[in-house]
């Protein structure tokens, strides 16, 4: 067994539970309505990373699971990881690092869900007496943290995708190493 292995395991782990954290901030602190699809996605994907990652670190301590079912759950958290990040990605562009006070709070993913249309339009970042400070860090907080969370999704597809290299790796010198131990026995 690679050395290299439990330490990306506690790595994804540890990635997947910070995409979960963020998102599940992001969705509680929705006032307006219900949280926006792409951070629910990005939820859904941390727990199947989480999933993935427990997964993986139980088939390194145990017999009972087919070498090959970590390495499903991983190209499917892959999967799930890189379109929720490109999702991400694609709701943020535009929001200029965190200071554009008008994208922020026209954003879905940040206004903490809105009501009404025109100049009736209300959001719910705005409170009763908040004044426009106030709305403003609370924007930057959620626009940070959906950028962090963003960032995590990535490193966490990165992580996989390590993982698979080194799975592929291993399965191919296991096999080059049967077809060694055939010829040796056949001579």
């Amino acid at each position: 067994m690679n050395r290299v292995i439990p330490w990306l395991r506690a790595l994804q782990l540890s990635a997947a539970l910070v995409v979960i954290y963020l998102t599940l901030k992001l969705i509680q602190s929705q006032v307006m309505g219900t949280a926006s699809a792409i951070t629910r996605f990005a939820s859904c994907s941390g727990v199947f990373g989480l999933i993935s990652a427990v997964l993986g670190l139980w088939s390194l301590l145990s017999t009972y699971l087919d070498p090959l079912t970590p390495v499903l759950f991983d190209v499917l958290a892959g999967i799930l990881f890189l379109a929720g990040g490109i999702a991400s990605a694609l709701a943020l562009y535009g929001i200029d690092n965190c200071n554009l006070y008008d994208e922020m709070l026209h954003s879905p993913l940040l206004n903490e869900g809105s009501t009404g249309s025109g100049s009736d339009r209300r959001y719910g970042v705005v409170a009763k007496h908040d004044d426009e400070s106030r709305v403003f860090r609370k924007l930057r907080t959620n626009c940070r943290r959906a950028q962090v969370g963003m960032t995590f999704q990535f490193i966490s597809l990165a992580i996989v995708t390590g993982l698979l290299v080194l799975a592929y790796r291993q399965r191919k010198r296991a096999k080059a190493m049967a077809v060694g131990v055939l010829r040796y026995a056949a001579d």
